[in-house]
């Protein structure tokens, strides 16, 4: 409904959201009709619209803006920047491995991911075991392919991982590549490559 909303504004054409205040405990409505503004401007993140303001002067609800800031012709660009970033942000924390899969093996839960710990800020990332940077460097990723794509390239020009990746909540399955023979093309461990499953680490 949304996408055929935006289609239809001009550019620069708004877009209202009246919305119950999640954030009232007051307001006598059940929580499944309530959201928050952080809620709703994320809800929007995926459509070419820049938040505007929230207006609060009805008791219950809050009115949410948004304008239109491209055309048809432009959108599918600004909507995969704006997946790419709001990735990003779904990512950043710290992962500990629940499981590796090593050249279709089956899943071990031993020695080998005993005490290591993914930490992902911004475009960065850092590989720790028993608290020593192992690696560290720049990560790349791209949501909108199918699967989506994940790289790893290392500080000071030490390499690359090339891996595909899926994240569901607070679990990240990555199957990366351990031969150079290039990025795996399915989540699936096999020959040359190792399927890990993460757990995001609650604070």
């Amino acid at each position: 409904m949304t996408v055929e909303l935006v289609k239809a504004l001009k550019l620069k054409g708004r877009l209202a959201f009246v919305e119950y205040r999640l954030e009232d405990k007051n307001v006598p409505i059940k929580l499944v009709h309530k959201m928050t503004q952080k809620q709703v401007i994320k809800e929007m993140a995926p459509h070419p619209l820049r938040y505007v303001e929230t207006l609060n002067h009805l008791p219950w609800q809050h009115i949410i803006i948004f304008e239109k800031v491209a055309l048809l012709g432009q959108t599918s660009e600004i909507q995969k920047s704006l997946q790419i970033k709001l990735e990003y942000q779904r990512l950043e924390g710290a992962w500990l491995p629940e499981s590796i899969d090593l050249n279709g093996t089956g899943p071990n839960r031993g020695e080998k991911i005993k005490g290591e710990v993914f930490l992902f800020k911004g475009k960065t990332f850092q590989r720790r075991k028993n608290g020593k940077t192992i690696q560290e460097g720049r990560l790349d990723i791209d949501p909108t392919k199918t699967p989506k794509t994940l790289d790893m390239v290392m500080a000071n020009g030490k390499g690359k991982s090339a891996a595909v990746y899926d994240l569901n909540g607070d679990t990240l399955t990555v199957c990366f590549d351990v031969a150079g023979q290039g990025r795996p093309s399915e989540l699936k461990a096999g020959k040359n490559r190792s399927l890990v499953v993460y757990r995001r680490k609650k604070d």
